[in-house]
């Protein structure tokens, strides 16, 4: 889901770093009384997460390699502006340390991962759920499935009204991972949300035992990522 280094031409990603920026400036105003206290161990914690998983890629039988993407479920977690904090984090890091991504494209990275991903996640759980506190019944369960997987829908949609790939071409390579983010996010949801304390709030109850575990298995999976380049990388080299 990351553009890399020299897809975009220059207006563009001068564009979308100002769009990025502007953006990630309103999240940051818009957080606070968003979250209370006792959340931030936790959403820093979720935000490791992603940031480990996002480093673990795995084989599509297609040819090509797909990674979680993690959005959709912050924004679930914690809400929309949190989520756009956390993924700004991640990318930021990536961009710097991993080489995942680039400086010139994180403005555009931000837009479909940061900003597209959770709000479409947000808005389409809550159009399913409403202001329901997380539980593993079935209704959320497919509610996540359902957020998570249109969150890289829309997110796919909007890399490519950025760049020059193919819509059909990258839906078609992303349909696939958009139904593994969907598996994925609906096993993690199941793992963290039945590690919550029954007797707390929803904004008090987030426990690090359960993103604990999850980092862990992370770090063991990332040995085994695919060497296969990722769907993006895949349908842009088409494109040279």
């Amino acid at each position: 889901m990351h553009l890399p280094e020299g897809s975009l031409n220059s207006s563009a990603v001068l564009m979308t770093t100002a769009v990025g920026m502007l953006a990630f400036g309103i999240a940051c105003y818009c957080v606070r009384g968003k979250l209370c206290p006792k959340q931030f161990p936790s959403l820093f914690a979720m935000t490791i997460f992603v940031l480990l998983a996002q480093m673990v890629n795995y084989a599509t039988g297609f040819g090509y390699s797909g990674h979680w993407v993690g959005a959709g479920l912050l924004a679930i977690f914690f809400g929309p502006i949190a989520a756009m904090l956390s993924i700004a984090a991640v990318l930021a890091t990536q961009a710097s340390l991993f080489g995942d991504g680039s400086w010139g494209t994180l403005g555009a990275n931000f837009i479909n991962i940061g900003i597209v991903a959770p709000w479409a996640a947000h808005w389409v759980f809550k159009l399913l759920q409403g202001r329901r506190s997380p539980q593993v019944d079935l209704g959320q369960i497919i509610a996540v499935g359902i957020a998570t997987f249109f969150a890289v829908v829309f997110a796919t949609i909007s890399l490519c009204l950025i760049s020059s790939a193919s819509l059909a071409a990258m839906l078609l390579a992303n349909s696939w991972i958009a139904v593994i983010e969907a598996v994925l996010s609906i096993a993690f949801f199941i793992v963290c949300v039945r590690g919550l304390e029954a007797r707390l709030s929803m904004l008090r109850r987030f426990a690090l035992k359960p993103i604990a575990l999850l980092i862990i298995l992370a770090l063991c999976f990332g040995q085994l990522s695919s060497q296969q380049p990722n769907g993006v990388d895949s349908v842009l080299s088409t494109l040279d």
